[in-house]
């Protein structure tokens, strides 16, 4: 039992070359060496989600004529749309948009399949869909 033992520690020693003869006189430091490369691994594996929004910050969007204003704000892949009556919250996911919008949730029942394009944000565009005839309001920067 003891000479397979030793057997092994002489073949994965051959593995570990720099620190071979470590690793014969001390067979805790292959322990150690197997544990921080397990680390070093799983540091490897995590990413970072990308944001996906158009801008970051806020920016105002009024319409043509200057009667509606739209207030929108953009943290990370977190939205946030301001009226002057209503407050809807969001959040991109794959380039589309998703918010708790009562309109956008109804049309989500309703529809077959649903893009996220109830509201659609570009860098210097906002546009609302008009539930009755499926066209969108289009609101450009506010100058």
């Amino acid at each position: 039992m003891k000479i397979s033992f030793i057997a092994c520690l002489l073949v994965l020693a051959s593995f570990y070359s720099s620190k071979s003869a470590d690793l014969i006189f001390n067979p805790t430091s292959l322990i150690i060496d197997l544990d921080s490369l397990h680390v070093k691994n799983n540091n490897i594996i995590q990413k970072k989600l990308k944001a996906t929004s158009p801008f970051q910050g806020k920016r105002i969007f009024c319409s043509v004529d200057g009667t509606a204003k739209f207030i929108v704000t953009i943290k990370g892949n977190n939205v946030l749309i301001v009226n002057d009556r209503t407050k809807v919250t969001g959040l991109f996911k794959k380039d589309k948009l998703f918010t708790d919008d009562p309109g956008e949730i109804e049309y989500r029942r309703y529809s077959h399949e649903y893009f996220g394009k109830y509201y659609a944000i570009g860098t210097d565009y906002f546009s609302v869909l008009n539930a009755e005839n499926g066209e969108y309001r289009y609101y450009t920067l506010c100058k």
